[in-house]
């Protein structure tokens, strides 16, 4: 007996020992992981031009917003500023409103915001486009839509260009009502 009590000592030894080695190794290895994921593999300058969605919006604020009011239409959307402190890079965000003043809006036949095509930049910088394509793609109201990240370090600008749809939600056309400028912050 004297033989396997000490077989299943040195088995636990063993088993004690890897256990400790894989804890080890986790905890090694497991700090590198979550601050690449945190920046999405960016910062500052390496962001510009990179659209932020899964890369860097997970601890993004809203630095700064403005109501965007368009051809009487109170509160056609919201415009921010957004920030990312993990990846320090800014972008723009524009949400069109969705709920009952849309829907009244929308039953008396009135021109009803649905989308915005948003551009944020650094001053003496390149404007970056939003990230969406295809602005008649998107049918429904209340859509957050945003555009490409630019440097975080310095200052920082957003505008939009707010678009609704003439004729009800289920038809007409598209109308811009032209360009607004945002906050720089």
């Amino acid at each position: 007996m004297a033989a396997s009590a000490i077989r299943s000592a040195r088995r636990l030894t063993v088993m004690v020992i890897a256990l400790v080695m894989a804890v080890g190794a986790v905890l090694f290895v497991a700090p590198a992981t979550p601050a690449l994921a945190a920046t999405g593999g960016c910062s500052g300058t390496s962001c510009v031009g990179l659209d932020p969605t899964g890369r860097c919006d997970g601890d993004a604020y809203t630095v700064h917003s403005i109501a965007i009011i368009a051809d009487g239409v109170q509160s056609a959307g919201q415009l921010d500023l957004r920030y990312s402190p993990s990846c320090k890079a800014n972008w723009g965000r524009f949400t069109a409103p969705w709920g009952p003043r849309e829907w009244v809006l929308d039953a008396m036949g009135s021109p009803t915001p649905f989308y915005g095509r948003v551009t944020a930049w650094n001053p003496g910088g390149v404007s970056q486009q939003p990230v969406q394509a295809d602005v008649l793609s998107f049918s429904h109201k209340g859509y957050s839509t945003w555009s490409r990240m630019v440097n975080g370090v310095g200052m920082a600008c957003v505008g939009v260009e707010p678009l609704f749809r003439t004729g009800g939600s289920l038809g007409g056309d598209v109308e811009s009502k032209g360009w607004f400028w945002g906050p720089c912050a």
